[in-house]
């Protein structure tokens, strides 16, 4: 086979040396927390953040029908109630719904949600048109499988802002001459959050990034597309680095540094999975079932003074029960698979619960308050945590945390406590802890930064060091030359 070159060979642009002298040149007094705060900035502003928004009530303006039934009107489609659903009323094959879009808003998926009672009513083909009220074009028509009786995905991944998308019934199932849908359903998002520009950076979205604040809105635009840059790269060989041998070192540390680029990444979800997946073990064989007294338990938490061990609490009627139960023949490690969505069933003294799951549940919520308190005016049940500094001071803005209590050397618990929170982090499961950043670095591993993460603990006193950091000899020999 051979082939013959028409014209001249294409020269490449030339390289734009000024832009690229500005994505060279690092901001001034800019930090890896700069990026790391610019990271989170990123993801919170992605797609994947954005998409558990209710689009329905954001994005759509109105809802218009072609007719309705007496009873099963139009509003019914946007309701998100599995009883209700709009009929039409009207002459076969003119069916349609039309969405009015808010202006701006793009559709990255839209499905119907069929109301399945009647056979009949179920649409076997539709087609969906877009544009202006005016001028509507031709998007896709959908044969929906006959087996289908649920959520059907008509229409995906549009690129620009439609301000009509018309739905319309061509044929239902049976030669029906009505139809029935029980709702719609859209992901959608806005033309600037799917495009990575300047306008982002508008001083009222960086409120909660303080590191963020104050900055050029170009300057971040840049930084931005090299962090992205950056974890495209990422992307291309993160499966190469993992799983990673014991013996290098070398490569876990540089890929700790880059965790926080990890929320960003296309495999992030993907690689925790993984990793979670590699680490797990078979749940017991047996479900042990645990009698809890919870009365004894409010009985402690109003006057926990009492029983400084904490014995009637439920933290410690379900550890002892663990420990004893008979059900048990070797110790759990609590690295089950996320399937696995009950650990022990509950059967609550004086109480008549049956447990289905809520009584597990209801434990769980149980030891996480006895443990950390959600309120800070009833004293801690339990010895294993301290209320901060902060929330005595009121300063601050983390006013409710908890830190491990230094005089308590019950290590056993505190590694079942740890394996709780492993276990709820592998499953669907909530163990609320309030644990400022200062722990949860170090449990992760995580570099501590002081004047950053202890402030979380005591503000006042990293104040108070910061001050004294900038003291001179003269004036710190004047405050404490007595007392050294």
């Amino acid at each position: 086979m051979y082939s013959m070159r028409l014209g001249e060979k294409p020269r490449p642009p030339e390289q734009d040396e000024a832009a690229v002298r500005k994505f060279r040149s690092v901001p001034p007094s800019w930090s890896y927390e700069h990026d790391m705060e610019l990271g989170r900035f990123l993801y919170d502003h992605s797609e994947r953040s954005l998409q558990s928004r209710d689009c329905i009530k954001e994005h759509i303006y109105s809802v218009e029908v072609s007719s309705q039934a007496e009873g099963y009107k139009a509003c019914h489609l946007t309701d998100n109630q599995a009883e209700t659903f709009w009929e039409s009323n009207g002459p076969v094959g003119e069916h349609w719904v039309r969405l009015n879009m808010k202006k701006g808003a793009i559709v990255k998926k839209l499905w119907l949600t069929l109301a399945v009672q009647i056979h009949s009513y179920i649409p076997r083909k539709v087609a969906v048109y877009g544009g202006t009220p005016n001028n509507l074009q031709h998007l896709r028509t959908v044969l929906i499988n006959e087996n289908s009786f649920q959520d059907v995905c008509i229409l995906r991944d549009m690129k620009t802002h439609l301000p009509v998308l018309e739905i319309r019934i061509l044929e239902c199932r049976d030669q029906g001459c009505d139809v029935r849908l029980r709702g719609i359903k859209i992901k959608s998002f806005w033309e600037w959050e799917l495009n990575l520009n300047a306008d982002m950076f508008q001083p009222e979205r960086l409120v909660r990034y303080p590191l963020l604040e104050g900055m050029d809105a170009d300057v971040l635009y840049r930084r931005a597309v090299l962090i992205q840059r950056f974890v495209q790269l990422l992307d291309s060989v993160l499966w190469y680095l993992i799983p990673i041998s014991e013996e290098s070192i070398g490569t876990f540390n540089v890929l700790r540094s880059m965790k926080p680029f990890l929320l960003l990444s296309e495999q992030g979800s993907a690689l925790i999975t993984q990793c979670l997946q590699s680490s797990e073990s078979s749940p017991p064989a047996s479900m042990p079932k645990l009698y809890i007294n919870r009365q004894l338990a409010r009985a402690h938490r109003a006057h926990p003074q009492l029983d400084p061990s904490g014995k009637n609490t439920v933290f410690t009627q379900v550890y002892e029960s663990l420990a004893h139960s008979e059900k048990i023949k070797e110790p759990l490690d609590y690295r089950w698979p996320r399937n696995y969505i009950q650990w022990w069933e509950c059967d609550f003294t004086m109480e008549g619960i049956v447990d289905n799951g809520g009584g597990f549940r209801d434990s769980l919520s149980d030891i996480s308050e006895e443990l950390c308190p959600s309120s800070g005016d009833v004293p801690v049940p339990l010895p294993f945590f301290v209320r901060t500094p902060n929330q005595g001071n009121n300063s601050s803005d983390a006013r409710d945390m908890y830190v491990p209590n230094p005089s308590c050397k019950d290590f056993a618990k505190y590694k079942w406590i740890g394996q709780l929170m492993g276990a709820a982090l592998r499953s669907k499961e909530i163990l609320a802890l309030s644990l400022p950043g200062l722990v949860w670095k170090q449990l992760a591993g995580e570099e501590v930064i002081w004047s950053k993460d202890f402030a979380a603990v005591d503000a006042e006193l990293v104040k108070l060091l910061e001050v004294l950091e900038g003291v001179d000899r003269e004036a710190f020999d004047f405050m404490f030359g007595r007392e050294l």
